[in-house]
């Protein structure tokens, strides 16, 4: 009910109102008649007096006018209660996806007579249950800058990094911590990195470091940059980076580095062999201080895995978890599998249906929530691998390096 729409009335008792049926000059004839023929009791008079007195019509006098009764104190209004504001729904373990995504355009300057071609790179924030949207970082640049905008998280936290890869010379990185739960749009300064671009799929960050290797690229004077594997500290905007493993060693990067639960972990898999292998890295050296061998036996039926840019097999790492998804290209299948360190040696599929036309581009998870990307056909879904039920998630743009993030309570 809308509290501005109720007003106050006063009202009369039923009695007062067929009191005021009748007019003044009735009741003077009345007590005329009584006064003459003395037929009208005390009592009656008193009766009529106090029907009177009550509806407000005042007392008769002397010679049976009547006198105004007591004027009622005016009612003030009454100032409707606003209706109170419904307090947002928290997010907070609910799922949150960050996606990055880019869009281009052109300016034309009348000063110089030039068309300035720019490029734009956004990160979205998406809640879909809440089906709430934001742009919560962007950048801009010229076209010809081969510039980078991308979210990453990692245990209720978020980054956002970005640099140019610059293919000839050692490129730059920027790093950023964010708020997670912030839906303003702003990309914070960060801290510059001057080692070069990194290898994708080979980034990670546990506590204050930051683990990632960097491409290895030769230019025209036929010399090598990046390729080794390296760590800096990160908020700490005069620290360098130091040296782990040199480019070539045989614990490089496997091109699966994730980290989750302060752990850092990689991951490959053999296609002809079908041997798949889940490894924990050592968080002072960056070498494989364990790993994990699991032999499948029907990896023939599910497509080539030629490197991790171009497989049907993506790996995603939980706190104790490790998780693999696969894609059957001839029917379109897809599997979810779990492994959990420290349990029984031995593999769960915890999701398994079909998706036509859908390409496994990327994984990640948290907290449970395993999300499986095609950013070039504009879908996300994401899997609760406590109950196995999945939810697909269809966008208006193109995305890349897609990131899941559920915030603890």
């Amino acid at each position: 009910m809308n509290r501005s729409a109720i007003h106050l009335n006063r009202t009369h008792p039923a009695h007062c109102l067929v009191s005021r049926g009748l007019s003044t000059a009735g009741v003077r004839r009345r007590a005329r008649a009584a006064a003459s023929l003395r037929r009208v009791t005390l009592t009656t008079s008193l009766a009529l007096l106090a029907a009177l007195a009550a509806c407000g019509g005042g007392t008769p006098d002397a010679s049976g006018a009547t006198s105004p009764g007591p004027t009622s104190a005016p009612v003030p209004p009454v100032t409707p209660t606003p209706e109170p504001t419904p307090a947002p729904v928290s997010e907070v373990g609910k799922v949150i996806l960050y996606l990055a995504t880019s869009q281009s355009g052109s300016t034309y300057d009348p000063y110089s007579g030039l068309t300035i071609e720019t490029s734009g790179l956004s990160v979205l924030r998406v809640v879909p249950e809440l089906r709430r949207v934001a742009v919560v970082a962007h950048d801009s640049s010229a076209s010809y800058a081969n510039n980078t905008l991308a979210p990453y998280t990692v245990d209720d936290r978020l980054f956002y990094r970005s640099g140019s890869p610059a293919p000839e010379i050692p490129g730059i990185q920027r790093w950023s911590e964010a708020d997670p739960m912030s839906t303003r749009d702003g990309f914070p300064n960060g801290q510059l990195l001057q080692d070069g671009a990194i290898r994708r799929g080979c980034s990670a960050v546990v506590g204050d470091r930051y683990y990632f290797e960097g491409n290895a690229t030769t230019d025209v004077f036929r010399r090598t940059y990046y390729g080794d594997f390296r760590v800096a500290t990160l908020g700490n905007a005069q620290a360098a980076t130091t040296q782990l493993l040199p480019r070539g060693d045989r614990d490089a990067c496997r091109g699966n580095l994730h980290a989750a639960g302060g752990r850092l972990y990689d991951a490959e898999f053999d296609g002809s062999t079908g041997l798949l292998q889940l490894h924990r890295r050592s968080l002072d050296t960056g070498r494989i201080v364990d790993t994990v061998s699991i032999a499948l036996t029907d990896s023939a039926l599910w497509g080539p895995c030629g490197s991790s840019l171009h497989c049907n097999y993506k790996f995603a790492f939980d706190d104790g978890v490790a998780y693999f998804a696969r894609l059957r290209t001839a029917d379109q299948r897809l599997q979810v599998w779990r492994y959990r360190f420290g349990g029984p040696a031995a593999v769960e599929r915890v999701h398994d249906t079909t998706l036509p036309g859908f390409t496994l581009s990327y994984m990640d998870s948290d907290d449970g929530q395993v999300l499986l990307a095609d950013g070039a056909g504009m879908q996300a879904l994401v899997v609760d691998t406590s109950s196995g039920s999945a939810s697909l998630y269809t966008t208006a743009f193109r995305f890349f390096d897609p990131q899941i993030l559920v915030v603890r309570p």
